[in-house]
């Protein structure tokens, strides 16, 4: 039984996710949270009551943000890779990829031809 998270952890994870709501602008995640926590501490926080890391999260939050722009927008896959706040083109078609089972070209196209 998971035990119920003390106000101070609760007070990081919500502070965490206020930072990540401006993504990409904050893609520097351990420089913009390590001025509030230790990024140890927040690691542990995150851990205990999320069951995933803190760069797990916000990569997270990055995937679904590429899903709405693919799904909503006619940008290009790399456009929108950068846009989200992957350097890396390779570890965005991984991630993506492990999260929905299809690449980004496929998931476009399944979620525009289900939109008609």
């Amino acid at each position: 039984m998971k035990s119920k998270p003390a106000r101070g952890d609760f007070c990081v994870i919500e502070a965490l996710f206020n930072r990540t709501k401006k993504l990409p602008e904050h893609r520097q995640f351990p420089v913009c949270v390590s001025a509030a926590f230790p990024l140890s501490y927040l690691c542990r926080v995150f851990k205990k009551h999320l069951n995933k890391t803190p760069t797990e999260f916000i990569n997270d939050i990055r995937i679904a943000n590429a899903k709405l722009a693919l799904e909503y927008t006619n940008r290009s896959i790399l456009q929108i890779c950068e846009e989200v706040g992957f350097d890396n083109t390779s570890h965005f078609y991984h991630l993506f990829k492990k999260d929905t089972g299809l690449s980004p070209k496929a998931f476009r196209e399944l979620s525009s031809g289900s939109q008609y």
